[in-house]
């Protein structure tokens, strides 16, 4: 049986999109050849898991759920009647493909209404996929879907027996970068150390560490350390604001802060203001204030990077830096890991369990315990760039021959016919 595989996908960062499609002035291109554009571009995977699929038979098809134009674009080149809203008109574009299986980025794709008319709707559906990377309030919402993907161990050992159908898959690297980009040599490689993404959550509050470490790091003058931080309005709010409120005396700051607290209405400035947690177990209001962007505090060039600028800026990268979110306790689980290793960079991170899952940490990533450890490790390897070229290559070999999209593809397919 020929199979429709529809990959549905939500990248939830609509700035990326937006400004890709100014920066090129696609406005005017039909659906079909915006999509093509952007998936040719590479944001997150691409369209790498159904070009595998694709390659096994599959009949496949991927909408990207915010992006509005293209969804948009679509339903006037089909239907004159304007009166629908975007919901209904992006139902109408998945109803036209009549999948027999939809692959969903994460649980927040569709909403729950949507996903329950879809089902009302598509009489062939059989089965509806989706993957998870951290863990929801909501466990019912699982109960929507036929086959969960939990994309960390430690989170599938906790839902393995709440869902009726679950699996624990790694994200992976997008094969098809291979094709467009070469592997460039490492001596030749411009950046020493870089870290690209965002360095604070929208809220600033899923990546505070991650926020304190670099900040850290660029506050050592021994280190040269790149900064590809991408920037969203409200960061810049926060940041003028902040610096209106470091003319407050201190004295004041800490009980205005402290005030909040009591008050419990922390959470309602939280667009502006929130503390950060040293995480050497020690706590400082003034000193850990979040300020804003870090390219902005340290007077660094400031780029919005993603898709092939993205991979092209870990191409040119000897060490790359990896930082996971606090949402991750004791897991490594990111798709940075693949992205960074893929692309023959020497990747630094966390040193937790599941760690040697996917790599020996003696030869094929460096791995860190602390701040303090992570600088001393950064110092090191960037004086002894033999040994650091030598854990890249590795790391990247490892990468290549068992963690892609089409390893992972290999692995969907087969869960796939075992269910249906």
């Amino acid at each position: 049986m020929n199979l429709r595989f529809l990959h549905l996908h939500k990248w939830n960062h609509d700035n990326f999109i937006n400004d890709f499609i100014l920066k090129n002035n696609l406005y005017k291109l039909s659906s079909v050849k915006l999509d093509n554009r952007i998936f040719d571009f590479n944001f997150y995977y691409g369209n790498s898991l159904t070009k595998n699929l694709h390659q096994q038979g599959y009949t496949t098809k991927d909408i990207v759920v915010d992006n509005h134009l293209s969804n948009e674009n679509w339903f006037s080149e089909n239907f004159h009647n304007k009166n629908y809203s975007y919901e209904e008109k992006l139902l109408k574009r998945i109803i036209d493909f009549d999948p027999h299986i939809i692959f969903f980025q994460d649980i927040s794709t569709l909403s729950q209404k949507l996903l329950l008319n879809l089902s009302e709707k598509l009489k062939n559906l059989k089965l509806k996929i989706v993957s998870v990377g951290f863990p929801v309030d909501n466990h019912k919402v699982y109960e929507l879907y036929d086959l969960i993907i939990f994309r960390y161990p430690e989170l599938y050992d906790e839902m393995k027996n709440k869902t009726k159908n679950s699996v624990m898959l790694y994200h992976s690297f997008n094969n098809f970068i291979y094709d467009k980009f070469k592997l460039k040599e490492f001596n030749l490689r411009n950046n020493l150390v870089n870290f690209s993404g965002s360095a604070t959550g929208i809220n600033h509050n899923n990546h505070k560490k991650r926020y304190y470490y670099l900040n850290k790091i660029l506050q050592n003058k021994k280190i040269n350390v790149s900064l590809s931080e991408n920037i969203n309005k409200d960061q810049m709010k926060r940041y003028y604001i902040s610096k209106i409120y470091r003319l407050i005396p201190k004295i004041f700051r800490k009980f205005f802060i402290n005030i909040c607290d009591n008050k419990k209405i922390t959470n309602k400035l939280n667009n502006f203001f929130s503390r950060l947690k040293n995480f050497n177990n020690n706590f400082d209001n003034d000193k850990y204030f979040y300020h804003g962007p870090l390219t902005k505090i340290h007077n660094l060039k400031s780029e919005l990077i993603y898709g092939n600028n993205l991979f092209s800026k870990i191409l040119n990268t000897k060490i790359s830096l990896n930082i996971h979110t606090e949402k991750l306790k004791n897991n490594v689980a990111n798709v940075r890991m693949f992205e960074i290793t893929g692309c023959g960079s020497c990747m630094f991170v966390e040193n937790r369990v599941n760690i040697e899952d996917l790599f020996d940490k003696k030869k094929e990533v460096v791995t860190y315990d602390n701040i303090e450890d992570l600088i001393d490790k950064i110092t090191f390897y960037s004086n002894n760039l033999e040994i650091t070229e030598k854990i890249a290559f590795n790391g990247y070999e490892k990468t290549r021959k068992l963690h892609t999209t089409k390893n992972r593809a290999i692995e969907i397919d087969k869960i796939v016919k075992k269910l249906i």
